[in-house]
């Protein structure tokens, strides 16, 4: 099992993102977007990726801040 955290930029700003997949699989794999409770990215959410990365997927939990869109969009 890979875990890590990866880094992307959203409007200029800097964003951490979580990614886990199990290496052990071969071949393709279908992908699934975890989406997290109202705390934001936090534990709960990792342990669903890696619950779900276990069963042969590769899951990365989403964060609200980058789904929220460019700046010029937010209030």
């Amino acid at each position: 099992m890979r875990v890590e955290d990866i880094e992307y930029m959203v409007d200029g700003r800097r964003m951490v993102g979580y990614l886990a997949v199990d290496d052990a699989v071969q071949g393709r794999r279908p992908a699934v977007l975890v989406a997290h409770e109202g705390p934001g990215l936090d534990r709960h959410a990792k342990d669903i990726a890696e619950r779900l990365a276990a069963l042969g997927y590769v899951a990365s939990p989403s964060t609200t801040t980058a789904m929220a869109g460019p700046s010029r969009w937010r209030r």
